[in-house]
């Protein structure tokens, strides 16, 4: 067993986590969070510590192992050195800058011995020792069962969460495009309405959109006042507000004013490339799936947002 590294007795880990839910905003708000002054995140968004906890997801079961890690994203982390290093020699930025992410001590412990909570929770301690705010974001956290929920409060007892939701149809569109241009590697035009009824209604599509489960699973382990939701629709509609929103429930003192290029910056390339409408026998189906849920959802958590989903897709049912 790898030896584990042990932080010192005083340190709580990070102060928050990004949960989820995946395609709802989390590379977003990644991205603007990270260079805030105030506040330090991981130059690898997702860290995929928790769910590599759990049997049941396969994607990231060894993150854990240092083999792994080393493995996975040893490559992409030299390209990031090698860029400020070619930058640094040219004098001109060859490179967007803003897109670089060196960060050596992170890189050593990250890359370094280590499995256990402990040796998460010491991939944030350089940024404490800053007196700087630390977090991740890692989507597929939205997945995680109550049991290993029960870890969350062990990190801190004042450790903060954030959601962000989407309209469980639009969401569940956009996994399953990724999931056919990314994983797949299909061409979208050559798929079938049966086809992405299938894609759409897999179970590991389906169960990130399940809010409810996954909201009820964060309060049954920490208050609700440590607990944010945030909406997709403010990242496309008052985006500005959700950031100052975010960073006051974090604790940050500066609040920030974004360039509007900044704010509507498409930090997920595929997206854009493949964007595409849902089918209309595609959506109702959805509809149909997600207005029960969406009615349970309201009673839980008061949002014009969540209102208005659930009108739309009665909407659609009834015409």
């Amino acid at each position: 067993m790898n030896r584990s590294y042990i932080p010192s007795a005083d340190f709580k880990g990070p102060n928050f986590i990004g949960v989820g839910a995946p395609r709802a905003g989390t590379t977003w708000l990644y991205e603007l969070l990270r260079v805030h002054p105030e506040l330090w995140m991981p130059p690898i968004k997702e860290l995929h510590y928790f769910d590599s906890l759990d049997p049941s997801q396969s994607l990231h079961r060894k993150t854990q192992s240092q083999r792994f890690r080393i493995k996975r994203y040893a490559i992409l982390r030299l390209k990031h050195y090698l860029a400020s290093y070619i930058n640094f020699l040219v004098r001109k930025n060859l490179f967007d800058k803003s897109v670089i992410k060196t960060d050596l001590a992170f890189d050593y412990k990250f890359f370094g011995p280590g499995e256990n909570l402990d040796w998460y929770k010491s991939l944030f301690e350089t940024a404490a020792d800053k007196g700087l705010i630390s977090g991740e974001f890692t989507p597929d956290y939205g997945l995680m069962q109550p049991n290993l929920a029960m870890l969350l409060p062990q990190i801190r007892a004042d450790l903060k969460v954030i959601l962000m939701l989407r309209d469980p149809v639009e969401r569940t569109w956009s996994n399953a495009v990724f999931y056919v241009t990314r994983r797949l590697k299909i061409d979208i035009n050559t798929v079938s309405i049966e086809q992405w009824i299938e894609y759409c209604f897999r179970p590991q599509c389906l169960d990130r959109s399940d809010y409810l489960r996954m909201y009820n699973t964060l309060i049954d382990v920490l208050p609700k006042e440590q607990i944010f939701i945030g909406f997709f629709d403010e990242v496309e509609l008052c985006p500005q507000l959700l950031v100052n929103n975010v960073l006051e429930f974090l604790g940050a003192k500066q609040k920030i004013l974004c360039a509007s290029q900044q704010l509507n910056k498409n930090v997920n390339g595929a997206a854009k490339i493949y964007k595409n409408e849902i089918p209309p026998a595609v959506k109702l189906l959805l509809a149909r799936h997600f207005v029960p849920e969406l009615e349970k959802l309201l009673t839980v958590l008061e949002s014009k947002y969540i209102s208005m989903w659930l009108i739309s897709h009665k909407k659609l049912i009834a015409d």
